[in-house]
């Protein structure tokens, strides 16, 4: 009986941790770098960190997911962005994959998915019933410090006016995972 109570204990733990693992991957791939790329604060979030191969697990559902790299200045200015609005509109299903990988997977989602075009730091696809629903994409000159105030509400409201599409979607009122 000691033995199932504790196993419920370390597996009540081990799930009660999960989430906060997630976002810390996130958090600790970008402010890891600080002291070498622009300094970003992570703040909460329910975005995860996948690779390419767990598309095939989620596209049945609504979501989106967010190509960056720790490494981009781009992408660091934008992940606090994004991760803000996505807090905002309390949004579920988002996923972040780093951009600087591009093994098999990468090719393989490229293929299926993307219609032979590679991805630029910064995209953000939409997904749902197994397809890409929307894309967007930027043309980008790599910035050396941090946005200003006035740069960052555009780049919020770019952002924020296609992340919004999950919550007036068709294709989210089919799904039960709440949009």
């Amino acid at each position: 009986m000691k033995k199932v109570i504790f196993s419920l204990l370390i597996l009540i733990m081990f799930c009660g941790c999960s989430n906060e693992t997630k976002v810390n991957v996130i958090k600790n791939d970008y402010e890891s770098l600080n002291d070498k790329y622009l300094k970003v604060t992570i703040q909460d979030n329910k975005m995860e960190k996948i690779d390419y191969s767990k598309f095939e697990d989620i596209k049945k559902n609504v979501g989106a997911i967010y190509f960056c790299t720790p490494t981009s200045n781009y992408c660091r200015n934008n992940i606090e962005v994004f991760i803000e609005i996505i807090n905002d509109l309390e949004l579920n299903n988002i996923y972040y994959i780093d951009l600087s990988v591009k093994d098999d997977n990468y090719k393989t989602f490229i293929k299926n998915y993307n219609k032979d075009e590679d991805l630029k730091y910064g995209d953000v696809i939409l997904f749902g019933e197994s397809k890409i629903i929307d894309k967007l994409s930027l043309d980008i000159v790599e910035p050396k410090e941090k946005l200003s105030e006035e740069e960052v509400k555009k780049e919020y409201k770019r952002l924020y006016d296609f992340l919004v599409q999950l919550n007036d979607s068709d294709i989210c009122e089919k799904d039960s995972s709440g949009c």
